[in-house]
């Protein structure tokens, strides 16, 4: 992933960007991802499962699948690393608010069947991308306004609200941000001399979120 979105930078620098080029990168890129997506699901759970062992940790996992996927347990282990992240580039970070609303199965922990590596690769993109705006838009205050999760879920669907006070993003530029050709940081940052991840950088992570999300027939939309 790093190679190709230095390939996209590289290009924008050379040749700049106009709203075929970017159409015709986002259709093979979407396309791209998502095959890669697809084929390392597939390779993970052939192997897991054929491997023939169990992990101690997960031994209720068919392959890379978690058929009590506890959502909120995923959102709480995403916040959490994207707190440490936050804290290490901003030495602060906000706090984080969790509801659950269990139509299903009243007063009972929200669980569904989902790979849970899919599950937290969005929730971290997205708390990244909430902190970030929420600690540069009130860099001035004592202190920070919550991020506030939502989870909802009924007889057919979940829904993971996430909501911040990070200044939102005017309408006409909601799309750009799902764009492979766009990011609202100018360059990749990195903390601890490279060895962890970026706290932003190519503008890869609402788009490749989105595809993990679209793979099960999901989706990422931004309000």
């Amino acid at each position: 992933v790093p190679t190709m979105a230095q390939g996209v930078v590289e290009y924008k620098e050379a040749f700049g960007v106009d709203p075929v080029t970017n159409q015709n990168v986002q259709y093979f890129l979407d396309r791209f991802y998502m095959s890669r997506i697809s084929t390392r699901m597939l390779m993970n759970q052939h192997t897991l499962i054929f491997d023939g062992s169990v992990n101690p940790a997960h031994p209720k996992h068919i392959g890379s699948i978690d058929p009590t996927c506890d959502v909120v347990e995923v959102i709480k282990d995403a916040y959490e690393t994207s707190k440490m992240l936050c804290e290490q580039y901003y030495l602060t970070s906000p706090d984080m608010k969790v509801t659950e609303v269990n139509s299903k199965n009243p007063g009972q922990p929200i669980q569904i069947v989902y790979v849970p590596s899919h599950l937290y690769h969005m929730l971290f993109e997205l708390f990244k991308n909430a902190m970030r705006a929420t600690v540069e838009t009130h860099e001035t205050s004592t202190t920070l306004p919550l991020i506030k999760v939502r989870v909802s879920l009924g007889t057919e669907d979940l829904t993971i609200k996430m909501s911040d006070r990070g200044g939102g993003v005017p309408l006409r530029k909601i799309e750009r941000l799902f764009s492979y050709m766009y990011s609202t940081a100018p360059s990749p940052v990195r903390v601890d001399n490279g060895r962890n991840a970026p706290l932003a950088g190519f503008g890869y992570g609402l788009p490749i979120s989105r595809l993990y999300a679209k793979y099960f027939q999901g989706d990422l939309q931004l309000y």
